[in-house]
């Protein structure tokens, strides 16, 4: 990618919805653009205890919507997700 992707670096807390109000939270720790680790929010605010590290491949970026691959492609759009103090 010719512009830095702007998430890395940075933890985000991000609420998935659908559209009938399910859904699961998720913090989101951007390492680089080829690296994350994604861990579970309980719906106490506390952390889930199994974290996981993955590889990913940042394909699109556009605004606030990013298509990645992680063995597969999906896409999602963050809404507002909420950036989470660092230490």
């Amino acid at each position: 990618m010719s512009d830095p992707f702007p998430a890395a670096g940075h933890k985000y807390l991000v609420d998935f919805r659908d559209d009938h109000g399910r859904g699961f939270k998720v913090q989101l720790e951007f390492h680089s653009e080829v690296s994350l680790t994604y861990v579970g929010v309980k719906p106490d605010g506390t952390l889930d205890t199994h974290p996981e590290t993955v590889d990913i491949t940042v394909l699109t970026q556009t605004g606030c919507t990013a298509t990645l691959s992680q063995g597969f492609s999906y896409q999602r759009k963050c809404v507002a997700p909420t950036p989470v103090p660092g230490p």
